[in-house]
């Protein structure tokens, strides 16, 4: 979907995308489980060679070089009911990247966060007749962090003994504590079509911890929605960062889905890269697979970077 979930975020979702969508929940539901796992293809295809760092040669080692190694893992835990929602965070990250040929530098981190997230939305306002509403949202989240980014050299890696880096990226945690707003407007403009438009702003006033902080964002996303009666076909749009000085290119999310009673096939363009992913359903139990990519640099064409991810849940609903 390319990152375009602020207007048509639903159940769990919601929690970190746009809290007014919790007031559009109908059902109860428990997700005892979600895991999602996160790899660069830069990594996936290194990966055996990660092994032998230790005893690697220059020649080994300039391999590795302008690539992004990056891994997450994520489980989740989470509990939805109409204008309620409440969920368990533990999220790992491992970031590995050397540049600049002639003198290889980058950095090396590893993130741990684990926390908890509640939010509840409700309906303010309906209008034109009911057909249309206006929604209003908050989450407030407390999160514990553990860990940093270090700047290394190709000379820190080959002499360095893995442990000793590993100390350094192991700092000691941090507490921080965040707070989500959010606005869902929908209008209804025919039995089977409707429009969607938010506005969230999320992290206010930043989510700090000891060395790093989640910088606070507003996000506005509009969406339109078909339901027919075998499928529902939903194309989005978020600009994200409003008020960020980034390239603007770095802000656009485009999404589209088609969403069939048990599979769902996702396209969509993420900054200026297209996405892609496939969701099937199994009884209880949801899997889904996406290719994203995004640019780490400050202008779209810079350290650009694909993931692969996978992710599995369950899921009981009531």
């Amino acid at each position: 979907m390319g990152n375009a979930l602020t207007a048509i975020a639903s159940d769990d979702q919601a929690l970190f995308y746009n809290p007014a969508a919790l007031a559009e929940v109908k059902n109860w539901s428990l997700r005892p489980i979600a895991l999602t796992l996160v790899g660069s293809s830069d990594l996936l295809k290194t990966g055996q060679s990660l092994s032998s760092l230790k005893n690697a040669t220059v020649n080994d080692l300039n391999s590795f070089l302008n690539k992004n190694l990056y891994a997450q893992a994520q489980v989740t835990s989470s509990f939805v009911m109409p204008g309620f929602g409440i969920a368990l965070i533990n999220h790992d990250d491992a970031r590995l990247h050397l540049q600049n040929p002639s003198f290889p530098q980058g950095y090396l981190g590893y993130q741990a966060i684990q926390g908890v997230q509640v939010g509840f939305g409700t309906k303010m306002l309906s209008f034109d007749q009911r057909k249309g509403v206006l929604n209003f949202g908050m989450a407030a989240k407390v999160l514990r962090q553990k860990g940093s980014i270090i700047s290394i050299t190709l000379t820190d890696v080959m002499t360095t003994d893995p442990s000793a880096l590993l100390n350094q990226v192991n700092s000691d945690g941090s507490t921080g504590y965040g707070l989500d707003l959010g606005f869902q407007g929908i209008y209804r403009l025919t039995k089977r079509l409707k429009l969607l438009a938010s506005l969230s702003y999320t992290d206010i006033g930043n989510t700090s911890f000891r060395t790093t902080a989640f910088e606070g964002g507003f996000t506005g996303g509009m969406a339109l929605q078909y339901r027919s009666r075998d499928a529902v076909t939903t194309l989005a749009y978020d600009y994200s960062n409003i008020l960020d000085n980034l390239d603007w290119r770095k802000k656009n999310h485009f999404g589209l889905r088609l969403q069939l009673d048990w599979v769902s096939f996702l396209v969509g363009i993420n900054q200026i890269y297209f996405t892609y992913g496939l969701a099937v359903k199994f009884g209880l139990v949801q899997l889904m697979y996406a290719s994203y990519a995004e640019a780490w640099g400050p202008l779209v064409h810079q350290n650009p970077q694909r993931n692969q991810v996978l992710q599995a849940s369950l899921k009981i609903a009531w």
